[in-house]
């Protein structure tokens, strides 16, 4: 019995478009393939990469994407979310038979005709395809970050990849934040950028019990909100901080150690 592999996800049916676009290319006449299999043995071409500022809505629908069955026009690019690379047109209801649609959607985010694309630019719809479930929790977190900005003072944002250095640098801001009496809300997430490996559950936990124990660390700084979140997704922590108070502990710790270096040097003399 021959076994197909399960073609009801994003990964697959992008690069089914990419190489399907390929092929029916090579089919007339023009051998487009190994650049798309094996771009270190073809010759360089200039690709286009195309940032999408803002999603289009639909005008029958006003607040809703145009996605799926709603689009109208006969062929779409899709655009690959790490590359930003775009396939070549194909037509939206093939891509739709590849997706399991309970789970993924095709949504517009850019159309030549309301956006300036350059004589040289698409002729069709850019689309992306979709998570539906990750699409959800992002506009819940985004109600919940947009809820969050109005309470607080100051926000610092830490990706979860971040450097050792980079991150030493985030936490003296938080302190300096906190020692002004702000509330800073601090939030661990997932930054996808390009070129930078993903870190993986193991440094995640590491980086968050790192955070965690900096911050019990403080002295005069308190929760104003139970923390929350998920290991290596969105992590929350609301702190209230007291004025001067991390300023007047350093001081003290710094007279404390004088005065046990200074008792140590009698000691010795004696």
């Amino acid at each position: 019995m021959k076994v197909t592999q399960c073609a009801f996800n994003s990964a697959v049916a992008l690069r089914r478009v990419f190489i399907n676009n390929a092929l029916a290319t090579q089919r007339s006449g023009q051998l487009v393939l190994p650049r798309v299999l094996l771009p270190s043995l073809a010759e360089p071409q200039p690709r286009r990469a195309f940032t999408i500022q803002s999603p289009l809505f639909s005008k029958e629908q006003p607040g809703r994407l145009i996605r799926d069955l709603h689009i109208k026009s006969p062929f779409v690019h899709v655009r690959d979310p790490e590359t930003g690379q775009l396939s070549g047109p194909t037509s939206p209801q093939d891509i739709l038979r590849t997706l399991n649609t309970k789970e993924f959607s095709l949504v517009v985010v850019a159309d030549p005709e309301t956006q300036n694309f350059g004589p040289n630019g698409p002729k069709y719809p850019i689309c992306n395809i979709v998570d539906r479930k990750a699409e959800r929790e992002n506009r819940h977190q985004a109600v919940l970050a947009e809820r969050h900005k109005k309470e607080v003072d100051k926000e610092i944002e830490i990706n979860w990849g971040i450097a050792e250095h980079d991150l030493q640098l985030k936490m003296r801001r938080l302190r300096q934040f906190l020692d002004k009496g702000y509330k800073v809300q601090l939030t661990l997430m997932r930054k996808m950028k390009r070129g930078k490996k993903l870190a993986t559950m193991d440094e995640c936990k590491v980086l968050l019990n790192t955070v965690e124990e900096a911050i019990n660390q403080l002295p005069g700084v308190k929760d104003a909100k139970p923390r929350d979140g998920q290991v290596g997704r969105i992590w929350r922590a609301t702190l209230q901080g007291t004025k001067g108070s991390l300023t007047a502990a350093a001081k003290a710790n710094a007279v404390g150690e004088e005065e046990e270096a200074e008792e140590t040097v009698r000691g010795d003399r004696s």
